[in-house]
């Protein structure tokens, strides 16, 4: 798994993010605001590999990992099928 690490790509505060996770094979490739997440350190796309999950159902959640209350709100959650 990867460490707890801020990424630039996600926008702080009270702007709104749009987020995607695009699965093909085995990969999980993930995108905040149009751009593929980097890793601040290695400078590559953040791409999770997992080969036990072949199927299951989709959900979403938020945390944060400062103390205090977070605001978060969901405008529209989508997943679409591959063609």
């Amino acid at each position: 798994s990867l460490e707890s690490i801020p990424i630039s790509a996600i926008k702080n505060g009270f702007a709104t993010n749009t987020i995607g996770l695009q699965c093909s094979g085995n990969s999980l490739s993930v995108y905040a605001n149009g751009k593929a997440m980097m890793h601040p350190r290695l400078n590559v796309p953040i791409v999770v590999n997992d080969n036990t999950l072949m199927d299951g159902t989709v959900g979403v959640g938020v945390m944060s990992f400062s103390t205090g209350k977070s605001y978060v709100e969901f405008i529209n959650v989508s997943t679409n099928q591959p063609q």
